[in-house]
């Protein structure tokens, strides 16, 4: 599925980069104290929250974005909801 405003880019093309958050742990772990930790962490993070942002965006803007039935109602309708594959990519 086609990420709003990065419409050349399909999660299947993102999805690698998603391990990049690794290096956002890392330095969290082995570099609790070195003074640029906490902003690049903070850029990461903001970085995943605006892929986040786009794919619900997308996923609720556009007709039949999301299968018949889905939603955070019921353990069923979650089920279905992760059936989908961008919505296994945004959550």
């Amino acid at each position: 599925m086609p990420i709003p405003l990065l419409d050349r880019y399909t999660d299947d093309d993102l999805f690698p980069l998603l391990h990049g958050v690794m290096f956002g742990w890392a330095l969290l772990v082995f570099f609790p104290r070195w003074r640029q930790t906490p902003n690049l962490v903070l850029f990461i993070s903001c970085i995943y929250a605006l892929l986040y942002v786009l794919l619900v965006t997308g996923m609720t803007i556009k007709e039949n974005a999301v299968p018949e039935g889905a939603g955070f109602g019921t353990l069923e309708e979650v089920a279905l909801l992760f059936s989908f594959k961008p919505a296994v990519f945004a959550g």
